[in-house]
């Protein structure tokens, strides 16, 4: 009986690691909080969805600027890694959801979107 109910923990740990996991891949949208940790880590690429205007006028550091608007939006997306997470913001969320849902269907593994997008970001 205890051995039945220790294989029972076990399954159900590792069940819920795995969904921790799928959790963190696909189309996610995060708070400012939580986009500014995930700047510290080491393997990611962080877009600029917004016009040149608007990148040129400040930025969140290490973004590269992809206006989703433009005509080659899909073709210099697709210049990126698919595998690494990718962080997007846009002004305020729209262009950046309208962004990721390409990138998700573009096959995007991870792709993290700002909440209220830059202009809620508090270091510019």
């Amino acid at each position: 009986m205890r051995t039945l109910l220790f294989i029972g923990v076990l399954l159900m740990a590792s069940c819920s690691e795995s969904q921790e996991k799928e959790d963190q891949a696909g189309y996610q949208i995060v708070t400012t909080m939580e986009f500014e940790e995930m700047l510290s880590e080491s393997d990611i690429q962080i877009v600029d969805v917004r016009k040149a205007v608007e990148f040129s006028q400040g930025t969140i550091k290490g973004a590269i600027n992809i206006d989703v608007l433009s005509s080659d939006f899909r073709a210099k997306i697709e210049e990126l890694d698919k595998s690494k997470k990718t962080l997007i913001f846009c002004k305020s969320g729209g262009r950046s959801g309208r962004a990721g849902a390409m990138m998700e269907k573009m096959g995007f593994e991870t792709i993290v979107d700002l909440s209220g997008g830059y202009a809620g970001w508090p270091r510019k």
